[in-house]
């Protein structure tokens, strides 16, 4: 899939020089769609106690129920540290090799460190998978930006990926896939160079 206007942003201090991507098209004329983006590794989210998004069960339609049956074989319910990993790549209407789902937990208990758990957890995923490509949606979920805004969770994406780029010698491109309204937060996240937490405690949300 090609986009009309990516914009493509480098973030100093990155080992290879990782290229982060962002495109700003979600829900314009140019969208192609959730379930029409190519990638290696595309990453998901839900909430506990929530069903499944419109975009996934969008996704789930063109898998032909795939994304559902693996959810519910690891009775996945969207709590905390829960993840399922699909194997797409045999699915021949499939535009992504793989999708990572991963439980966030209740809102009450979300957080930063919710937050940087899922950045670890998406980038030992990608290592084990060895994937060249993530993409990772910003759905808008007023919910969860009033704890934490757009721009700490791209700051905090570009701080895991400096961490463990050592990690990841196969990754090539983070694409950041969002609204055009959400473009600015988004941008100032992956060109602030300033850590954010004064104490970096590196959690896990889960395990792979």
């Amino acid at each position: 899939m090609k986009f009309h206007n990516p914009m493509i942003l480098r973030s100093i201090d990155l080992p290879r020089g990782i290229t982060f991507t962002l495109n700003p098209i979600m829900g314009t004329h140019e969208d192609p769609g959730i379930d029409n983006l190519e990638t290696d590794l595309l990453v998901l989210t839900q909430m506990s106690g929530s069903m499944m998004s419109e975009g996934m069960q969008k996704i789930d339609r063109k898998l032909s129920g795939a994304l559902a049956k693996a959810l519910a074989q690891n009775n996945f319910r969207g709590k905390a540290g829960q993840s399922t990993v699909l194997n797409c790549q045999e699915i021949s209407d499939s535009k992504q090799k793989f999708i990572l789902v991963v439980g966030l937990g209740s809102h009450k208990q979300f957080n930063s460190f919710t937050i940087c758990g899922l950045m670890r957890l998406v980038l030992e995923v990608a290592n084990k998978l060895a994937v060249k490509k993530i993409t990772i949606p910003f759905m808008p979920n007023r919910q969860t930006e009033e704890k934490v805004s757009l721009a700490a969770s791209v700051n905090t994406l570009v701080c895991k990926v400096r961490m463990f780029a050592d990690d990841l010698p196969n990754l090539q491109e983070v694409e950041l896939f969002c609204t055009p309204q959400a473009r600015q937060y988004l941008q100032d996240g992956l060109m602030g160079h300033t850590p954010r937490c004064m104490l970096c405690r590196n959690p896990k949300l889960g395990t792979v």
